[in-house]
């Protein structure tokens, strides 16, 4: 949308989306464009409350936005940009503070481990030279790269392994509220990826654009939620797996011994009949 001013008196359509749950996004449009604001959760009510007070009724429509010609120029073009995005296959690359600190990390340990080992002739250096592993993990996990395709996704490691899943396999997709990791849910299975916070600026909005174009496409349910950081241990879902086994097979038993106890008191009756 365009950033401009716009008098209540000129205002032809209000809504306010939230985006982010502590941070709803309020839109105003006029009838040349419109503007946006970022809203806090303290104040999100109070300016809802106050702009529904002065705007005009038809721009409290539902469907207020949909009758502005310039809304639907630029709806266009964003379907259009998100056909071409979601079409071909788009590489995420991470920022590159976290392999920049890696490497400058792996520098300093190993000459200082150098320096160590040319001043003094014991084994001094082996012990600044281990320092210097966090900072090629660092290197390491600076280094992958997201790849999103019209058929999967996947997260490819510089050397071992890469992660993928196919869109048919995912039923829901959730983002953490800091934008750390998108966590795609398929059958039995999950995969984390590295968050928007992460990601290269370059990069940002055709990755945005490429993951929920699929999503729109498909029809695959999205929500922001704490959870998406966390995931049951292993042995906890082998046990509920077992739990709910076990409350079968004694549903199971429980029927065959009613059915059992049915065919007895049939019996019963019939040698009473008789």
């Amino acid at each position: 949308m365009v950033s401009r001013s716009i008098s209540p008196g000129q205002t032809c359509a209000l809504r306010c989306i939230e985006i982010d749950r502590k941070k709803p996004l309020l839109q105003i449009g006029g009838s040349t464009g419109g503007v946006e604001f970022m809203l806090d959760e303290l104040n999100s009510v109070a300016a809802w409350q106050a702009l529904q007070r002065f705007a005009p009724a038809a721009a409290l429509a539902e469907n207020a936005f949909d009758s502005l010609s310039w809304f639907q120029e630029q709806r266009t073009a964003t379907t259009a940009w998100l056909a071409d995005v979601t079409s071909t296959m788009v590489h995420v690359r991470i920022s590159r503070w976290p392999a920049a600190f890696g490497w400058i990390t792996v520098i300093f340990w190993v000459a200082l481990s150098l320096f160590a080992g040319i001043s003094s002739s014991d084994s001094t250096w082996t012990f600044f030279l281990a320092f210097a592993l966090p900072g090629l993990c660092l290197v390491y996990l600076g280094s992958p790269v997201t790849e999103i395709g019209p058929e999967r996704v996947s997260l490819t490691m510089p050397l071992w392994p890469t992660y993928a899943m196919s869109w048919a396999e995912v039923q829901r997709v959730a983002l953490d509220h800091s934008d750390d990791q998108f966590v795609l849910y398929g059958p039995g299975k999950r995969l984390t990826l590295p968050g928007p916070r992460w990601w290269r600026r370059a990069d940002r909005e055709v990755g945005l654009g490429a993951i929920f174009g699929h999503l729109e496409q498909r029809g695959i349910p999205f929500e922001r939620t704490a959870r998406a950081g966390f995931a049951p241990p292993r042995h906890a879902c082998r046990a509920r797996r077992a739990s709910e086994a076990a409350k079968a097979l004694h549903g199971c038993q429980r029927a065959a011994a009613l059915g059992r106890l049915g065919w007895a008191m049939a019996e019963i009756q019939c040698g009473w009949a008789r």
